[in-house]
């Protein structure tokens, strides 16, 4: 009996969806406050001196509609409830007016309870149309009482304005809390979410420079990568002695040279050098004269070489050179300005200056073969061909050598 009568007073509860969860709580309060109201007001006419069956009619009527808006309202219908609410207790309030015969009664001050429900309920349009409302039904009721169309009036004071004026003032300042509450509830909340989005929005640019300075670190890592492994890649391709591409390199390169090459329709010439009796003097000498000899003419052949050439390390003292564009006879006069430039070279050691002389033989594409193995190979029998012609000369590959070796 208590869980259901419990029940029908509880508010119905609408997740998700917290203005109509509250709306229903308010028109339950009311609904309820009003329901008895109406009872005690029945019960102070039925015993009281002055018995109005008027007024006892009007609020038994009042009472059992009442209840049945509180079974709409339990079924979600609150702006029919609140609408029939406002409606019902302007209607209610008037007739009490005018039953009483005058408007200067407790009675007519409860069009203020309803201009603050419907404010409540429905914003400012409802505060407005209430407002207004209220006013032309005051402004009614003084025109029907000057008229004298309303009953003669009862001042007589009983229970009946005690407890009137006891409602209006609970329900208006019980009303006014509310709102308040409402309001102040609102505004919490806005300033938690304000607070939380500020908190949101600074997680979030630390967040964000927190990414910047990770990407920021991440980029300058992949660049000292890029640069480690460009390091290491010339580490792995270059000879440590003379800074020259090693043969590792040259496989690659004369490959790459001799397809591009043959796309374009140009010849390519490869030029292989061999610094003459260079173990006599690494044996007279010493390898550490030897080296300087190797990175002095490393150093020769970058400055006559262009810079789209490759000069390599071939050997322990020979070179080999890629001139891509260059035919026999071009790649014959650069060997020939490079033979001089190395003959003019020396070394002091004991105060003695010691020269070398270097030998040369020369091969072109696609005159003297089709692959870069063909072509290396014909300019190193170019070269023992210089070598067995007396050195510190260059020959260009010829049939006569192909034919003297077979």
């Amino acid at each position: 009996m208590l869980n259901m009568i419990k029940q029908w007073f509880d508010p119905p509860m609408f997740e998700g969806d917290g203005e109509k969860t509250r709306q229903a709580a308010l028109l339950t309060a009311i609904l309820t406050a009003v329901w008895f109201y109406s009872v005690i007001l029945i019960l102070i006419e039925f015993f009281g001196e002055n018995f109005s069956i008027n007024l006892i009619l009007l609020n038994v009527f009042g009472s059992a509609f009442l209840l049945l808006l509180r079974k709409w309202l339990q079924r979600g219908n609150l702006i029919l409830v609140g609408g029939i609410l406002e409606i019902l207790a302007f209607v209610w309030i008037t007739l009490a007016a005018i039953n009483l015969g005058t408007i200067r009664t407790p009675t007519t001050g409860n069009y203020i309870v309803i201009v603050i429900v419907a404010g409540v309920l429905f914003g400012w349009k409802g505060f407005l149309f209430s407002t207004l409302a209220s006013s032309m039904a005051v402004l009614g009721l003084i025109v029907a009482e000057n008229a004298g169309l309303l009953p003669t009036p009862d001042y007589t004071v009983n229970l009946t304005q005690w407890f009137t004026y006891t409602g209006l003032f609970a329900v208006t300042g019980g009303l006014s809390l509310y709102a308040m509450r409402v309001m102040q509830r609102a505004l919490s909340r806005a300033e938690k979410e304000i607070a939380e989005r500020e908190r949101v929005e600074t997680e979030r640019k630390r967040a964000e420079e927190a990414l910047k300075d990770a990407n920021q670190q991440l980029r300058i890592h992949l660049a000292e990568i890029e640069q480690l492994q460009s390091e290491l890649r010339e580490q792995v391709l270059r000879d440590p002695l003379t800074g020259l591409y090693n043969r590792r390199y040259l496989d690659e390169a004369v490959t790459r040279e001799i397809a591009r090459s043959e796309r374009e329709g140009r010849h390519l010439s490869v030029i292989i050098s061999d610094i003459d009796y260079f173990k006599k003097v690494n044996d007279l000498y010493g390898h550490q004269v030897g080296d300087r000899f190797l990175v002095q003419i490393a150093s020769l052949l970058k400055a006559y070489v262009r810079g789209y050439d490759v000069v390599c390390r071939y050997g322990g003292e020979e070179f080999l050179l890629v001139l891509p564009g260059a035919d026999a006879t071009s790649a014959c006069k650069r060997a020939e300005i490079i033979r001089e430039k190395c003959a003019e070279l020396f070394i002091q050691y004991n105060g003695a200056n010691l020269q070398v002389t270097m030998s040369f033989g020369v091969a072109a594409y696609p005159t003297h073969g089709g692959t870069a193995e063909e072509v290396i190979l014909k300019a190193d029998q170019a070269l023992y061909r210089s070598k067995a012609a007396g050195r510190n000369c260059v020959t260009i590959w010829d049939e006569g050598m192909e034919q003297a070796s077979a």
